[in-house]
């Protein structure tokens, strides 16, 4: 078994500080994989503060197949991301065992549609959508969202809608200049000497 603070000393060694939430971070990540403990967590900062950062990293630990990094998205686009299951006459969504990070907090008429999904109301939902057919007329269209997965926001905007605040654990990075410094120490290590960095984490008595 591995302790909370063996899994943060293990963290960081590319996010410094800001233990609370990458271990929440971390944990809704796992439970991803669980059938029905998923959470939701929004990363709430100011501008250029590195509220992406702590989710984007946390990420590269899962395979990546697991793992959507969506920079924008249309209110309607996760409707059309899917595969057409004759048998059910329904575009099948599996966002089952996903994590998804939303790095900008997207379209409001999207998170409306997603609601259901980030409440975990079902594993299975059903949406009726009209859409053009070929010859221009209006037909209804049925998808069927399977999950629930894991949905992160990082987003700038510091009030986010109540019914959003019900849905999501809000966190916020740690912005002192002690972690300021470890932070730019670390970045100037991994981007100017990559093989020092790599012995770093190798070398490191936590690393399992």
């Amino acid at each position: 078994e591995v302790t909370f603070d063996e899994v943060a000393d293990i963290l960081s060694i590319s996010i410094k500080k800001d233990k609370p939430a990458k271990l929440i971070t971390f944990c809704a990540m796992l439970l991803a994989q669980t059938n029905k403990d998923q959470i939701n967590v929004g990363f709430q900062a100011e501008s250029a503060a590195g509220k992406s950062y702590i989710p984007l990293e946390l990420a590269s630990y899962f395979p990546q197949n697991e793992v959507m990094k969506i920079a924008s998205a249309s209110p309607t686009s996760f409707y059309h991301k899917g595969v057409w299951d004759d048998k059910r006459k329904a575009l099948i969504v599996d966002l089952e065992r996903k994590i998804v990070i939303f790095l900008d907090m997207p379209h409001f008429l999207l998170l409306e549609r997603l609601r259901p999904v980030l409440s975990r109301d079902d594993k299975e939902l059903h949406y009726m959508i009209t859409d053009k057919n070929r010859s221009g007329g209006i037909r209804t269209k049925d998808i069927i969202i399977k999950g629930p997965p894991s949905v992160f926001f990082c987003t700038a905007k510091m009030d986010p809608d109540e019914q959003e605040k019900t849905r999501l654990i809000l966190l916020s990075p740690e912005t002192d200049q002690d972690k300021l410094y470890q932070a730019l120490e670390l970045a100037a290590l991994r981007n100017g000497n990559i093989e020092e960095y790599r012995n770093l984490i190798e070398q490191d008595p936590n690393r399992k």
